[in-house]
């Protein structure tokens, strides 16, 4: 024990100098620790804002697969047969969509359907190749069925992918919201608006496109501007597309109760692939 002895006196005789080196070799730990703290407290902080933002989920058609499908109908077809094959959009319904909604991770939702239809007692606003448009035959459609007028029905339009990315927003009015549910409400571009000296308030009509006799009375309770165009035909012009509850997209589509394109907005973000799990059970059932 005589060393243990010996450093004791050691120590005590050079008393400034210990106490500089306990001093030194404090402040170096506190630092050590002062940084793990740093940094064990950033990663939370990066977990908690990255499942804070929750990620989605988008429920859709595989076109891939439904191509597939087609192909082989057009390949396995009688080459004598005029006739040819065409494709069904699978969709599923409006109760399992709201059970899905109602999983604990849900944070939002957004149903997002489409309609065409053609303009009654008002115009769509002309596009540059409106006047050089052709039908387009084929298994993907006719002419026929693509009105003047696009309806994009949706939840919400909050909640929609144009204006949740800015490309869209709300200049008069209000936007749809989830109490517009089986009314008649729709939110039309200013240009639209402008065209035909319409405001908030005001009612307009819609023509079905296969038969013109057969029109709806809708309510213009919100107005939007638009910051994309397009060149293409004049319906998919995004100053002639019109917002409204999916109800009124579906009813005018004739596809009641059926939806083919959900976004979910997760509440967490690490439970993603269970709620994927469940979802698919709910859908297959």
């Amino acid at each position: 024990m005589n060393f243990i002895k010996r450093a004791g006196i050691t120590l005590w005789s050079r008393k400034g100098r210990t106490v500089l080196l306990v001093i030194t070799a404090s402040v170096v730990l506190m630092f050590v620790m002062a940084g793990l703290i740093i940094q064990n407290a950033a990663l939370m902080s990066a977990k908690t804002a990255t499942n804070s933002i929750g990620s989605t989920v988008t429920l859709s058609q595989n076109r891939e697969k439904m191509m597939q499908k087609m192909q082989k109908k057009m390949s396995s077809s009688s080459a004598t047969t005029d006739q040819q094959p065409t494709f069904t959009q699978p969709t599923t319904t409006i109760a399992k969509v709201k059970k899905i909604a109602a999983l604990s991770n849900v944070a939002s939702y957004n149903i997002s359907t489409s309609a065409s239809v053609n303009a009654s007692g008002f115009n769509a606003v002309s596009t540059s190749s409106a006047s050089s448009q052709t039908g387009m035959g084929g298994p993907f459609g006719n002419s026929s069925s693509n009105g003047s007028i696009q309806i994009n029905g949706v939840s919400t339009t909050a909640g929609s992918a144009n204006f949740a990315a800015g490309t869209a927003k709300m200049i008069s009015g209000r936007g749809i919201k989830a109490s517009d549910e089986n009314k008649n409400n729709v939110v039309i571009e200013s240009e639209l608006a402008s065209a035909n000296n319409l405001k908030v308030g005001d009612r307009i009509k819609f023509a079905n496109t296969s038969d013109a006799s057969k029109k709806t009375s809708v309510k213009v309770v919100g107005i939007y501007n638009a910051k994309t165009t397009t060149n293409g035909f004049s319906h998919q012009d995004p100053l002639n597309t019109i917002y409204a509850s999916y109800t009124l997209s579906n009813e005018l589509a004739g596809t009641e109760g059926k939806v083919s394109n959900v976004t979910y907005t997760m509440a967490d973000s690490s439970k993603t692939k269970a709620f994927i799990k469940v979802a698919k059970q709910i859908l297959n059932d």
